[in-house]
């Protein structure tokens, strides 16, 4: 068995989970939207505009840098393999995919939560706006 095997084989695996945190991102960045319009019953007709507070804001941008920072990340990872695979001398890469991991899984849980305290400001606004 070859010594980079095990090293490849396991940034291909955090690669793969990068993968997946992305594309729950991209995915969680309609949350807020969906929620408004399909659980509170905003109408198509009305403007989400007073419904989207700080919190809901915080989500976006959160997630938007969990996707920028989870690219870079699988773009590091990337070359690092590949400079395992081809042994080149030569082959520059940041050799930090650790803390980009972190730090991108960090912003996906906080923008997971500012999107979870966005909902619940936005269910009292709407109940005072019924009122």
């Amino acid at each position: 068995m070859d010594i980079e095997t095990p090293y490849t084989f396991l940034m291909q695996i955090w690669s793969g989970i990068a993968a997946d945190i992305i594309q729950l991102a991209i995915a969680a960045l309609i949350l807020p939207i969906l929620f408004l319009r399909k659980i509170i019953a905003i109408p198509d007709s009305m403007s989400l505009a007073p419904f989207l507070n700080r919190w809901l804001y915080a989500s976006w941008i959160s997630l938007f840098l969990t996707i920028g920072i989870g690219v870079y990340y699988r773009t590091v990872n990337t070359c690092l393999i590949g400079k395992e695979l081809v042994n080149k001398l030569g082959y520059s890469c940041m050799n930090y995919p650790g803390i980009l991991f972190g730090i991108f899984s960090i912003l996906f849980v906080i923008g997971i939560g500012c999107f979870a305290f966005g909902v619940l400001s936005s269910v009292k606004d709407a109940k005072n706006e019924c009122k």
